[in-house]
């Protein structure tokens, strides 16, 4: 029966995280902080090793999905601002 709480939670924290990326695709716009992402990266990604290593199927799911969530998010950030920086340049060199 406890299983099927964690399982509950899984989904609830994996469900949270899709509006949020799904915006900031959709938008081009990045609303989270970068050092959060950075240490989100890294907390759910060292509790999906530790969740495989203890054999914790529940865990192991929910913080791999999350850290997933976390990298798309933080790779949509540098990619937006890479860009935007790209095209400053370009349009200080034309004039």
């Amino acid at each position: 029966m406890i299983e099927y709480l964690g399982l509950f939670g899984m989904i609830l924290l994996c469900i949270s995280w899709i509006p949020q990326t799904w915006d900031m695709i959709k938008t081009k716009k990045a609303y989270l902080n970068k050092t959060f992402i950075l240490l989100y990266i890294l907390g759910s990604g060292s509790l999906a090793i530790y969740s495989y290593w203890i054999k914790d199927t529940i865990f192991l799911a929910l913080n791999s999905f999350i850290a997933l969530m976390a990298l798309l998010n933080g790779y949509y950030e540098m990619r937006m601002k890479w860009h935007i920086g790209k095209g400053r340049k370009h349009k200080a060199k034309k004039k």
